[in-house]
């Protein structure tokens, strides 16, 4: 039977016509333009965060994270299997930490070459090996010492991956400044999603097979991630292999670090992220203030400090994306109070390690106070920690690794300094919590107004905006690669 023609069916077919059209079944069939640039841009949006690099670039630090994580559950257990006598798990905890900032501050200042010089994704590679390398040493460890040079080593070794990323995100994401804040918002989200999924994981591992066997079964992630590496990650969109600096010569070396450490903006970030860091990195003296404070057990009073990396995680995601969105007199309001609220936060926490107060409530009360303030003051820092600092480094052309490293490098020396003043403070007596804590507070209201200056000279000399704010003018435009720094 021939196909009928609807134009020989007259009037008649016009109006059957005009009736499925304006039957509400035909709207299944019909897109307004309207709904059609929506999707485009829900689907812009998505792409912005979800997409093969920055899916790569997550996987990749994600290991290196959960490779880091695995000292941070065990060193209650190890700090009470190892300890001297006369000695406490928090002093012992404290003096590790001490280890391991310092090893991420003197990696920063050592490698932070090396990554724009040899390549990030080189770089990246050979870290995860020596990684693996660290987490045997910690393995075989048999005292504080032993166990700090092993922290010591991993956290060198681990400091190479942000600013290498931060190369990595850069260089893809050359002129595209939403794209590059996207990526960076990512890279903070895998950071913590490492330490939140490692550590309950290696701490409940801990309870059947010992500190010694979870440390050896660790060395099987930075393995996996320098697999990653090398197979998924290129230092550029057309090249594996694209070093971005000058080479490691004399002259490059002094040429670059003339460049980052005559900005200002440099220094003023690098204060600022002395507190943020000494935050982030206060995971490894929680074991011990949960169990001298709330009476946890020992091997599970590190898997409990992941809440600190759930905090961070939920600060980065919730408060990121609003900072994303927002003009630059609003991104400053918004970090200011989120400084607040981890001052707030910091103090409660002393408070509720006083005696007179603690005395009044059971161990259970205690520690769920603690841990819903912990995760609120790590909450409040993960912008600052995690956002800001690359937005800066991704400024100085061919020198960003090494300006992402030293803001790093600056912070963790002076974290380093305050945890081991900070294992003191806690042995003083009853007391000694408190006024760890309010040492702490101190930091931070520093931080913030060092972060607040830097927030108005970074938008009004770095993304071309008026230091009045005015969103209308907000450009946001990446300066031409290789530009001065200010």
């Amino acid at each position: 039977m021939g196909e009928i023609d609807d134009r020989t069916l007259g009037p008649k077919s016009d109006q059957s016509k005009a009736t499925r059209s304006n039957s509400p079944d035909s709207q299944v069939y019909k897109s307004s333009p309207g709904d059609s640039n929506e999707s485009s841009k829900t689907s812009q949006e998505r792409g912005k965060y979800i997409n093969s690099l920055n899916v790569c670039v997550f996987v990749a630090y994600f290991m290196s994270s959960a490779s880091v994580a695995v000292p941070v559950a065990l060193i209650t257990t190890v700090s009470n299997d190892l300890m001297a006598e006369g000695d406490s798990a928090a002093s012992f905890s404290a003096r590790v930490a001490a280890w391991a900032v310092a090893g991420t501050s003197l990696g920063k200042a050592i490698n932070g070459f090396v990554g724009d010089s040899c390549g990030a994704r080189r770089t990246m590679a050979f870290s995860f090996i020596f990684q693996a390398l660290a987490l045997f040493l910690f393995s075989i460890g048999n005292d504080a010492t032993s166990i700090g040079v092993a922290n010591f080593l991993l956290e060198y070794f681990n400091s190479v991956h942000w600013p290498c990323q931060t190369i990595v995100l850069s260089v893809h994401y050359r002129g595209d400044k939403e794209k590059l804040e996207a990526g960076v918002m990512v890279l903070g989200l895998s950071s913590r999603a490492g330490a939140l999924l490692g550590i309950p994981l290696f701490s409940l591992l801990n309870g059947s097979l010992g500190w010694r066997s979870v440390a050896l079964w660790g060395m099987v992630i930075p393995l996996f991630g320098f697999v990653v590496v090398m197979v998924f990650i290129s230092d550029a969109p057309s090249k594996r292999f694209d070093p971005q600096g000058k080479g490691l010569s004399f002259r490059g070396i002094l040429d670059s670090l003339r460049e980052v450490l005559s900005s200002k903006l440099f220094w003023l970030i690098a204060f600022a992220q002395s507190g943020n860091s000494l935050v982030r990195t206060s995971e490894r003296i929680l074991g011990g203030f949960f169990s001298e404070t709330a009476g946890v057990d020992d091997d599970k009073a590190g898997g409990l400090t992941a809440v600190l990396s759930g905090g961070l995680l939920a600060g980065v995601l919730i408060f990121g994306g609003i900072f994303i969105k927002r003009n630059w007199e609003e991104k400053r309001k918004l970090v200011m109070w989120l400084y607040v609220g981890c001052g707030f936060g910091t103090l409660m926490l002393g408070v509720i390690s006083l005696p007179m107060v603690a005395d009044r409530f059971g161990d259970s009360v205690k520690l769920g106070m603690e841990l819903a303030l912990v995760f609120f003051y790590a909450m409040c820092v993960g912008v600052q920690y995690y956002n800001i600092p690359s937005l800066l480094a991704s400024t100085f052309g061919e020198n960003k690794g090494l300006c992402s490293a030293y803001i790093d490098g600056v912070a963790y020396i002076c974290t380093s300094f305050f945890w081991t003043g900070f294992s003191r403070i806690v042995n003083s007596g009853d007391y000694g919590w408190f006024c760890g804590w309010g040492l702490l507070i101190v930091i931070i209201v520093g931080a913030s107004l060092s972060m607040d200056r830097f927030m108005v000279k970074f938008w009004a000399e770095r993304w071309g905006v008026e230091t009045k704010g005015d969103s209308e003018a907000e450009k946001m435009l990446l300066p031409e690669e290789g530009k001065t720094a200010v």
